[in-house]
């Protein structure tokens, strides 16, 4: 009995350790649900994930395309730029070639005011003369072909630039919407990368609470194990020269464990709530506040105290292995070490509304069916 006290001790004085089977239950419910939704933050962030992918490829295409905007603004303003040198040029050489005009319609001019010399006083003159109009004539002519094509150059050129105007006012249009469309995506990006980093810290955060569940669960059933197995090799401690009485001992007239199916007593006047099966390791009964809880068969007190910051946990040694585990109360009549009978109080249930007893029947270390052995309604406690 003193290596379980002792072991019970460390129990208690180390409250981590400290805990009931129903608790390894909700703890192991808890973590499923942890895990269920570690596993649905992570499908929302790899969606998130995806959005963010999407729209970074979105900005990458929309980027593209304003640079091939920004490209062919810059081609156009270089176009433009030669047009108007090319502009300047004929510029030039429509006044250079008014310049001339002008002489030559002064020379015409001249010409017509002095009259040609008389044919029969010198030919030599007179054909100087004709020679020198038809050569006013075809400079003439040649002069108005070039100013016509210069001014059909010119009208090319104000067609040419007039729809460069118009292209790069189209392209800057353009490139004012890809503006927009940048800053939207942009704005939207940063929005899904913080909803990403967010859902991330989430997922990381329950995940982190399933392990943690996960370890202290598994802690919990490696200790009632641990209580089991050493509540089993425990003998009284005797006096020299005595001889060791058995591991429990029951009180006369008691059945085997083993053998008294049907001969368990309900622990607590209530309804059942929780039968063993199904997730369930064991069952729930509602109870009254401040009810009484009795001893549902008789046995030895192997553990009675707190477990952790919960409720009052019973363990009972009733023999051949089996062991009784009670929690859910608030008051303990009995302690460690106590021989108790079928029935006996053992403590009461807090004083609270909506209370519950759990009773779990062990044997080896895994929970068993209670059920076979629960007695009838018309089963007295002796």
């Amino acid at each position: 009995m003193r290596a379980v006290l002792t072991f019970i001790f460390c129990c208690i004085a180390f409250p981590a350790l400290a805990q009931s089977p129903q608790d390894v239950e909700a703890l192991t419910k808890k973590e499923q649900v942890a895990r269920e939704k570690s596993e649905a933050l992570e499908s929302e962030r790899k969606s998130v994930r995806n959005d963010v992918s999407n729209l970074k490829k979105k900005l990458a295409k929309t980027a593209r395309e304003a640079q091939n905007v920004e490209s062919e603004l810059s081609r156009l303003e270089r176009e433009a730029e030669s047009l108007t040198r090319r502009e300047e040029g004929l510029k030039t050489q429509i006044s250079e070639d008014r310049s001339r005009y002008v002489e030559l319609l002064a020379a015409l001019q001249r010409l017509e005011s002095s009259p040609p010399p008389t044919l029969a006083l010198s030919p030599e003159n007179a054909k100087r003369a004709a020679d020198a109009g038809l050569l006013m004539a075809t400079l003439s002519d040649s002069l108005k072909q070039r100013a016509e094509a210069l001014s059909l150059n010119l009208t090319a050129l104000d067609v040419t630039k007039s729809q460069i105007i118009l292209k790069r006012e189209e392209l800057s249009q353009t490139r004012q919407k890809l503006d927009r469309e940048t800053s939207q995506i942009t704005a939207g990006l940063g929005e899904k990368s913080k909803l990403e980093a967010k859902l991330s810290d989430e997922r990381k955060a329950a995940a982190a609470e399933a392990d943690r569940l996960a370890a202290e669960s598994k802690s919990l059933l490696e200790l009632i194990a641990k209580l089991e197995s050493e509540a089993a090799k425990v003998v009284p401690r005797q006096k020299p020269g005595r001889k060791a009485s058995p591991a429990v001992v029951l009180p006369k007239g008691t059945k085997r464990f083993a053998e008294a199916k049907g001969g368990m007593l309900t622990p607590v006047a209530g309804q059942l709530r929780k039968k063993f099966g199904r997730g369930e390791k064991g069952l729930t009964y509602t109870g009254r506040p401040s009810g009484k809880v009795i001893a549902p068969y008789a046995g030895r007190v192997e553990f009675s105290g707190p477990f952790k910051n919960y409720d009052q946990v019973v363990i009972l040694n009733v023999g051949d292995g089996y062991f009784v585990l009670l929690t859910g109360l608030n008051e303990l009549y009995i302690g460690a070490g106590d021989t108790v009978q079928r029935g006996e109080p053992v403590g009461a249930l807090p004083n609270r509304t909506g209370v519950e007893l759990y009773i779990e029947l062990r044997r080896d270390g895994s929970p068993v069916d209670p059920g076979p052995w629960m007695a009838s309604a018309d089963v007295k406690s002796g």
